[in-house]
């Protein structure tokens, strides 16, 4: 019996942004969206950081605050690809239209 053939899955950042969309407006509805998710993160992150004062022992205050500074460095990671890879992936986008 023959082997079906899978299809390796494409990363995103290796094809043409125009690849990906069938409308011209969609990339730029894409990068704001995901701009407006990372900033609600950042609410969510620093309403997490305001419980540290509150947390019942120095374990629990431990906790939140390496938790939030993983969170935080992973929304500032995500922030950076957005701005770097995305931007400049619309922006090639629009100039090659």
């Amino acid at each position: 019996m023959p082997r079906s053939k899978t299809r390796k899955p494409q990363l995103a950042v290796t094809k043409d942004i125009g690849d990906l969309f069938d409308y011209p407006d969609l990339p730029v509805k894409l990068r704001q969206d995901l701009y407006v998710l990372t900033r609600h993160q950042r609410v969510v992150i620093n309403k997490l950081r305001a419980q540290i004062p509150e947390a019942k022992n120095s374990d629990a205050r431990n906790a939140i605050q390496e938790i939030t500074d993983l969170l935080i460095h992973r929304n500032d990671q995500t922030e950076e690809l957005i701005e770097g890879v995305l931007d400049r992936k619309i922006i090639v986008y629009h100039k090659a239209r």
